[in-house]
């Protein structure tokens, strides 16, 4: 593999308990005090690209009248935690991103959040500007699970799929990178229901598929 390419938010920071504090935290101001706990949440939030939405209305219909104030509440306030609380690198990222640097790889973050966000993350963990080329929202049309995002970072890295490497902790994201003809890993350590997956980098690291990346 030539490029590796990775999603943002939790597969290189621990940003996903925000987005679910976010979430609760806002609903339960508009009056919808949702039951999930944190991995029904991420299921829901990480199959398709209005997966949440649709799991929410299903659970409150009236909250469809209200739905774009309450998703833009909730980006805020993700922002304000963002500021506010701790900000950890996943287990391995450190160590994986370094190894890939001292072996000249290319690399590219693909993500959903806006150019702003990554800027507020990465104020909190300025070891992810070592990743040299990020694609925010901004930067493409169709969101997860579309390829479009992972088409771009190809274009920009110019480099063939078939000698790129994707990572991503959310089927929707695993879809992009196959329909962007990646070679798709899956690290999660809440759904265990593909076999691509990982547990974090480090369990990466110690397969034997680590090796075969790196060569």
């Amino acid at each position: 593999m030539d490029a590796f390419l990775f999603d943002l938010d939790g597969l290189l920071v621990d940003s996903e308990p925000l987005h679910y504090e976010a979430f609760c935290t806002t609903c339960a101001k508009f009056g919808f005090n949702v039951p999930w706990d944190f991995k029904t949440y991420c299921e829901k939030a990480h199959t398709q690209s209005m997966g949440l939405k649709t799991a929410t209305l299903e659970l409150f219909p009236e909250a469809e009248k209200v739905w774009q104030e309450l998703y833009h509440t909730v980006k805020s306030k993700f922002s304000s935690l963002v500021e506010e609380k701790p900000l950890k690198l996943m287990p391995g990222v450190e160590t994986f991103i370094n190894h890939l640097k001292a072996h000249h790889k290319k690399m590219a973050v693909v993500t959903n959040s806006s150019c702003s966000m990554v800027l507020a993350i990465c104020q909190k963990q300025p070891f992810l500007w070592n990743i040299p080329i990020w694609i925010t929202r901004e930067d493409y049309h169709n969101a997860k699970p579309s390829p479009d995002g992972y088409l771009k970072a190809l274009n920009v890295l110019n480099i063939k799929p078939e000698k790129a490497a994707g990572f991503e902790d959310s089927p929707r994201g695993l879809t992009a990178l196959k329909n962007a003809k990646v070679h798709p890993f899956f690290i999660s350590s809440y759904n265990l229901d593909h076999k691509e997956q990982f547990t974090s980098f480090d369990q990466l690291m110690k397969h034997s598929v680590f090796n075969q990346l790196i060569k």
